[in-house]
C-alpha cells in the first residue's frame, strides 16, 4: 500500500504499533537472525514514516498457469545465492544444481481470493554437477523442510509460489519427462495436507532445506554407528549436537531411533563378533586372480545385518549381494542397477541366489568404501527396492546362506568368464 501511495493513516499506525511490540528475542534465538531481523523491522518503520510516494494505480493480478507437467524434470543452475543470516553456509553452492521433478499441479487463490493460479508441486534435489542420465538424478539428495512426526515420515512436496513460478519457468532447463523418478519412502501423504511450503526465495530456501538434511544424515549417520554402542554413549551423541538439540523435529525422529536401537542392545551385546559394515553401505574389490587381464571390480551392497551362529559362536554379520563392473570404478554406485549379477549358487527350487550372509570376522584389507547407495534394486531389477531405513538391522528376512570372503570372490571371478 505505501509503494502506490495507498497506505492509510490508520492503518500505518497498527502496523508501527505491531513493530513496537514485537518481542524479537523470544521468537529468533541466533544473534545474527536478531540483528537481521531488528535491522528489517527498523527499515520498515522508517518507511512508514516517510512521506508517501505520489498516487498509483494497482495493476490487477493476472493468474499464473503453469505450463510444467507432471512427471516433467527440470534443472535449475544456482548463479546468484545472497547470504543466510542464521548460519555460516558449508559451501558458496554457485553452480550448483537444483533439480526439480513434477509430482501433481494445484489451484491457489492464496494471492488474490477468487482468482486461481494453477501452481506445481515439486520434489526438489541438489547436486553439485549436472546430472546426466536419471541415475544421477536418483542418487542425488532429497531436501525436505521439516520432519514434524514422531514416525519420522518427512514433507517432500513443495509448492512454487506464484512469483518464483514465473521466474524459473524461464531460467530452468526441462530435462524431459519420464516415470522413473523414484520417490522418497519416508514421506508423509501429501494428500491430507491443508497447506504447503512455498518457495517464495527459491534458491536461497533449497540451499537451506539442503544444508538442513545434510545435517540432519550426519546425525542419524552417528546414532547408527552407535548401533553398537552402549545407551550413554548414543544420549551423548544426540545430546552434543546442537542443531539437532533444538529442533523438536529432529528430536522425535531421534526418539523413534533411539527405541529402535535400544531393542537391539540385548542382540548385540551377546555377540562375539559386529560387523563395522551398515545397511546400504557399498563397497568395491579389484579381482586381482588368475585368468582376469583387464581391471574388473566387485560392487557390494549391504542389504541388511543380523545374528549367525557359527562355530559355537554368536556374529552379528552382513547379508549381501554384488555385481561387477570393467573398468571406470568411480561410476559403480550410479550404474549399480545396470551391472551384472554375481549369482552365488541355486536354491532347493533351481532358482539363483543372489544374496548371501559374509561369514568372515576379517575383511580383505584391498575393499574401498563407496559410501551409502540409496536406490539398489534387487536382482533381477524387479524386485523390492532398497531404501534407507532401520528395519535393515535385524532384518526378518536375513537368511541362513553364508560364504567366506573368498568362496564369494572365486563367484565373482566364475560370474567374469561367463559374461
Amino acid at each position: 500500500m505505501w509503494k502506490y501511495g495507498h497506505l492509510t493513516k490508520e492503518i500505518r499506525d497498527r502496523v508501527l504499533k505491531l513493530i513496537e511490540n514485537e518481542p524479537v528475542e523470544e521468537l529468533w534465538v541466533n544473534p545474527k537472525e536478531i540483528k537481521s531481523r531488528t535491522a528489517v523491522l527498523e527499515g520498515l518503520k522508517h518507511k512508514l514514516m516517510s512521506e508517501l510516494p505520489p498516487y498509483k494505480k494497482i495493476p490487477v493480478h493476472k493468474p499464473f498457469i503453469t505450463s510444467w507437467k507432471p512427471g516433467q524434470i527440470y534443472f535449475y543452475q544456482i548463479k546468484t545465492l545472497p547470504d543466510d543470516p542464521a548460519r555460516d553456509r558449508t559451501n558458496n553452492y554457485i553452480g550448483w544444481w537444483i533439480i526439480l521433478y513434477v509430482k501433481d499441479l494445484m489451484e491457489d487463490e492464496s494471492v488474490v481470493k477468487g482468482v486461481k493460479d494453477v501452481l506445481p508441486l515439486v520434489y526438489v534435489k541438489m547436486s553439485e554437477k549436472k546430472p546426466e542420465n536419471i541415475c544421477d538424478i536418483n542418487n542425488a539428495d532429497f531436501i525436505t523442510p521439516s520432519f514434524p512426526t514422531d514416525t519420522g515420515e518427512a514433507v517432500y512436496i513443495m509448492g512454487i509460489s506464484v512469483n518464483t513460478g514465473r521466474k524459473i519457468t524461464k531460467q530452468s532447463e526441462l530435462y524431459g519427462i519420464t516415470d522413473q523418478f523414484q520417490e522418497p519412502e519416508d514421506e508423509m501423504d501429501y494428500s491430507m495436507l491443508d497447506w504447503f511450503y512455498y518457495y517464495d526465495s527459491f534458491a536461497f530456501k533449497a540451499v537451506r532445506f539442503y544444508e538442513n538434511e545434510l545435517a540432519r544424515k550426519e546425525w542419524i549417520k552417528k546414532i547408527n554407528y552407535a548401533t553398537w554402542k552402549n545407551i550413554e554413549q548414543r544420549k551423548r551423541i544426540y545430546e552434543d549436537n546442537e542443531i539437532i538439540g533444538k529442533s523438536k523435529h529432529w528430536g522425535s525422529l531421534f526418539i523413534k531411533l533411539y527405541r529402535e536401537l535400544e531393542n537391539k542392545d540385548e542382540i548385540i551385546k551377546n555377540c562375539t563378533f559386529v560387523t563395522p559394515w551398515l545397511p546400504h553401505d557399498t563397497y568395491i574389490y579389484k579381482l586381482n586372480r588368475e585368468g582376469i587381464s583387464e581391471e574388473v571390480y566387485m560392487v557390494i551392497y549391504v542389504n541388511s545385518l543380523g545374528t549367525v551362529v557359527h562355530d559355537g559362536e554368536t556374529l552379528f554379520l552382513p547379508n549381501i549381494s554384488a555385481r561387477l563392473i570393467r573398468g571406470d570404478k568411480e561410476i559403480a554406485v550410479r550404474m549399480i542397477n545396470y551391472l551384472p549379477d554375481i549369482s552365488f549358487g541355486t536354491d532347493g527350487n533351481g532358482e539363483n541366489r543372489y544374496k548371501v550372509i559374509l561369514i568372515d570376522k576379517e575383511y580383505d584389507e584391498n575393499i574401498e568404501s563407496m559410501g551409502k547407495c540409496n536406490f539398489y534394486l534387487d536382482a533381477g531389477r524387479y524386485g523390492k527396492e532398497q531404501h534407507l531405513n532401520e528395519e535393515c538391522l535385524e532384518s526378518k528376512d536375513f537368511g541362513t546362506f553364508f560364504m567366506t570372503w573368498e568362496e564369494i570372490v572365486r563367484k565373482a571371478v566364475e560370474t567374469y568368464h561367463v559374461i
